[in-house]
């Protein structure tokens, strides 16, 4: 779980960055009820087009959050690991 810590950490310091906000209210890990928020983000026209390939890829991922801020999705990170980190040993 450490690896997680370390992934929230950047995560948030670079949303705070990018949006320009004082506070992120809430980073937590992905479940099937946000993917209709993700899929909604404009510009992601081919996973669109690949809905259900995308929703799968979201739900199997074993690095999946998603951040709030004023009560609302800003931001999503999604990857796939060895479930290892560097130098901290198993995530």
């Amino acid at each position: 779980m450490r690896g997680n810590k370390w992934i929230f950490i950047e995560l948030k310091k670079v949303l705070l960055r990018k949006f320009r906000i004082n506070q992120i209210d809430l980073i937590r890990t992905y479940s099937e009820d946000d993917f209709k928020y993700i899929n909604s983000i404009k510009g992601w026209t081919n996973l669109l087009k690949k809905n259900d390939d995308t929703k799968e890829a979201w739900s199997n991922s074993n690095v999946a959050f998603i951040v709030e801020a004023d009560n609302r999705l800003i931001g999503c990170i999604r990857g796939l690991t060895d479930g290892f980190c560097q130098g901290d040993g198993m995530m």
